[in-house]
């Protein structure tokens, strides 16, 4: 038996990536269309407090949105597009504050931060996993060798 259900109300795009934030005050989706939407979780609407939306500015993935994950704090957002672009953002600000257009040349699969959200791993169709330094805007290293897609990257 389900506990309850969150039903939103987005831009009518279907949602690919969706992800509760630590603090389990915010859901945040990533659509097809590249838009990524913040939810209220108690009252099922866009937060209102994050001043891009409230003025209807959404952060917005160039393509479609495959993942997303948080910081520890709930702050900071990364994206990975369809494209092979990764994107960090400041979510109280909906700044973007670094951006790797070719992060990976196939669509990234995953996008984990360090426990010091210095850098991010990602992961991709490419056969790689990848740890980006968020500082440098920099690819630090590669990981190669797998015979097929790599789907899912974490920092434990």
């Amino acid at each position: 038996k389900a506990a309850g259900s969150l039903t939103l109300g987005g831009k009518g795009s279907a949602a690919e990536a969706v992800l509760f934030s630590p603090d389990g005050q915010s859901l945040v989706t990533g659509s097809m269309d590249g838009f990524i939407e913040a939810w209220d979780v108690e009252t099922q609407q866009l937060r209102q407090d994050l001043q891009h939306q409230a003025s209807g500015e959404l952060l917005m993935q160039d393509g479609a949105v495959q993942c997303c994950t948080f910081s520890k704090d709930s702050d900071h957002l990364a994206t990975g597009s369809q494209s092979g672009q990764i994107k960090i953002w400041k979510l109280s600000s909906g700044l973007c504050l670094r951006k790797f257009p070719q992060a990976h040349p196939l669509a990234v699969t995953s996008v984990s931060f360090a426990r010091d959200a210095t850098q991010v791993l990602s992961t991709s169709f490419d056969q790689t996993a990848r740890i980006h330094g968020l500082k440098s805007g920099k690819t630090l290293k590669e990981f190669r060798g797998h015979t097929s897609f790599v789907n899912c990257g974490l920092y434990a």
